[in-house]
């Protein structure tokens, strides 16, 4: 079983490729970045809450909530975007409730969409599946393993799901405002607004 790593969201990073200057203080060490605009769009997107980038086939995909007080109950969508920033197709994916994490595992994307999972068929660009998770209230980041285990946060109910094979599973519970996922070989990142600490259960790791 993967350890999971805590991270708690104590001061806001940016990261950036660029270069910066480094100080030292207190024995700590302290980078600066500046971060360089190459591109951007128009202001066409509509509340975008994430972008994820697919190298088979060399294009980005934009999550746009679409968050609408005028218009109750509207519906989000999934861009398509060239690595230079040209919108291929705006509303490539449509009717998703409020998309946010997404992750790619062979031909297949997936999508947290509020309280269900959606699976979309990349060469057909359509939905092939929407999978309702029990009791969910607010999904929102999602990673991938190198099996294709599909790791999902719920923030309000403090709350991490997994899914494989048609199935979902409570993985862990009782976090603080779980939010952003990263998997890696052996161990699964995980941001929260607060300390966390090791579950006996599972052994689980808190920073």
């Amino acid at each position: 079983m993967k350890a999971v790593l805590f991270i708690s969201l104590l001061a806001s990073v940016v990261l950036s490729a660029c270069t910066g200057n480094t100080s030292k203080q207190n024995t700590h060490t302290v980078s600066e970045y500046i971060l360089n605009e190459i591109w951007s769009t128009d202001t066409i997107m509509r509340t975008p809450e994430s972008v994820l980038y697919d190298e088979v086939r060399d294009v980005l995909y934009v999550a746009n909530m679409n968050l609408n007080p005028q218009v109750p109950g509207s519906k989000g969508f999934i861009s398509r975007l060239s690595t230079t920033g040209e919108v291929l197709d705006l509303e490539w994916i449509k009717e998703i409730r409020e998309p946010k994490g997404m992750g790619i595992f062979g031909n297949l994307l997936y999508v947290t969409a509020v309280t269900e999972l959606v699976i979309i068929d990349l060469d057909e660009g359509k939905i092939v599946q929407n999978i309702p998770v029990d009791s969910a209230v607010f999904l929102n980041d999602l990673a991938i393993d190198a099996t294709g285990l599909v790791y999902f946060t719920d923030s309000r109910k403090g709350k991490i799901h997994t899914f494989k094979d048609g199935v979902v599973r409570e993985w862990i519970t009782g976090l603080s405002s779980p939010n952003g996922l990263y998997s890696e070989e052996s161990r699964v990142l995980l941001a929260t607004s607060s300390f966390n600490s090791v579950n006996p259960e599972t052994g689980l790791v808190s920073m």
